[in-house]
Parts: structure tokens; C-alpha cells; sequence
């Protein structure tokens, strides 16, 4: 662990370095994300108006389909100016806003699900992959739901460090790895599937669903 994360607190912290957001400007305007959510697990367990919010939403490109599929009670945050201006650009019809995921401006307990798609990959550190978790946990009411997909490990690596063609860090993790990061939640379901990575090749995700039993 880098030393300008020794004796921070999780509440602390922010999802990234100022380094990797300058990483995420330069790469907006070109960057294609793949990575998908488990939609039949999403319209099977949330209901329409349910308030959703998109955390690392990037372009747009999961609220836009969230919204195609009859949810309307969404908000899309990511840490990338960048982003967020090409995502209105393209979406104008989308309530998408910047801020940082481990410092929501959302009140506790105001959300009924948090979708992510591979935020937790992109994020290389594993105390601000935490300090984002636990603000989703904060943000979540009781009854709560996380939707997400993260990029896995190739079989045989030694460590989850990764660094994408773009140069930007990445983590791709062990499944058991991903579900610690939920412990607070009773219940944990995930499927395994193979989708393009950012450089097109192929590669593995989990898609999964942390929520506490009724």
C-alpha cells in the first residue's frame, strides 16, 4: 500500500488518486466499456420505481439501458468530468452528475439499489475499495440492493494488479475476494460470464447481487 494512504481512515479516503482521475479525463472521449450488468436478475428483483443510482457511471451507457428498461427514479455519478460531459453529451436526458463514490452527496439510508460496473475493478487500492463500499452500504436503505459486474483474475495470476493499454491501474479479483468486500450483506448471488475487455480481448466477470435476507 502506498504510503499516502498510511493512516487514513475509510472515511478519509476518496476513490481515486488525483493521477488516476487525469488518467480517466484523457481516456474519456474514446473509451468503450462491456462489461454487463445481470438485467434478468435486475427486472426480477427491483421494481420500477425503485431510486437507483449508477455508481462509476462513465458515459452513460448502464443508466441509459436502466432507463430503456422502464426504470425512471435514476442517478449517475462518476468522478470524471470528462465522462460526465461526453455522457450528456449523448444522453442529455439522464440525471448524471460528478462526484466521488466514496463521498456521495446522497443522504443515508435514500437508496433503494446501487448498480456498479467494473468501478471496483478500476479502483487498484484495496482501503479505497472499501471506503466505496462502505458508502454504498451508507447510502443503501434497509432492504437495500448492490447489482454489479467486476472483471476477474486470470487463472494462474499471482496478483490482481493490472494495467490496461490506456496505462491506467486496474484490479481484477478472485470471486471470494469481490464478495468480502460485501460481508455486511447476508446474501450473495453471482454468475461467471465472458465478455471483451477494454483492449478486446476476451476475458472473465462476475456478475452478482449482495442484499440481506427478508
Amino acid at each position: 500500500m502506498g504510503r499516502h494512504l498510511q493512516g487514513l481512515g475509510l472515511r478519509d479516503l476518496t476513490t481515486f488518486s488525483d493521477g488516476m482521475i487525469r488518467c480517466w479525463d484523457d481516456v474519456a472521449g474514446t473509451v468503450q466499456f462491456s462489461a454487463p450488468l445481470n438485467m434478468a436478475a435486475i427486472r426480477d428483483r427491483v421494481v420500477l420505481n425503485a431510486r437507483v443510482l449508477d455508481l462509476g457511471c462513465g458515459y452513460g451507457r448502464i443508466t441509459s439501458q436502466l432507463l430503456s428498461a422502464g426504470y425512471e427514479n435514476l442517478r449517475g455519478y462518476d468522478i470524471s468530468v470528462k465522462m460526465i460531459e461526453r455522457a450528456k453529451t449523448r444522453y442529455p436526458q439522464l440525471d448524471l452528475k460528478v462526484a466521488d463514490a466514496a463521498k456521495l452527496p446522497e443522504a443515508d439510508n435514500s437508496v433503494d439499489t446501487v448498480v456498479v460496473s467494473a468501478l471496483f475493478t478500476s479502483i487498484p487500492e484495496l482501503q479505497r475499495r472499501r471506503a466505496v463500499a462502505d458508502e454504498i452500504r451508507r447510502v443503501l436503505k434497509r432492504g437495500g440492493e448492490v447489482h454489479g459486474v467486476e472483471f476477474l483474475r486470470e487463472r494462474g495470476a499471482e496478483s490482481g494488479a493490472f494495467k490496461s493499454k490506456a496505462g491506467i491501474e486496474m484490479w481484477h479479483f478472485e470471486p471470494e475476494e469481490l464478495r468480502r468486500l460485501f460481508t455486511g450483506f447476508t446474501r450473495w448471488e453471482s454468475w461467471c460470464v465472458n465478455v471483451p475487455s477494454l483492449s478486446g480481448s476476451p476475458s472473465a466477470v462476475l456478475q452478482f447481487v449482495a442484499y440481506d435476507s427478508a
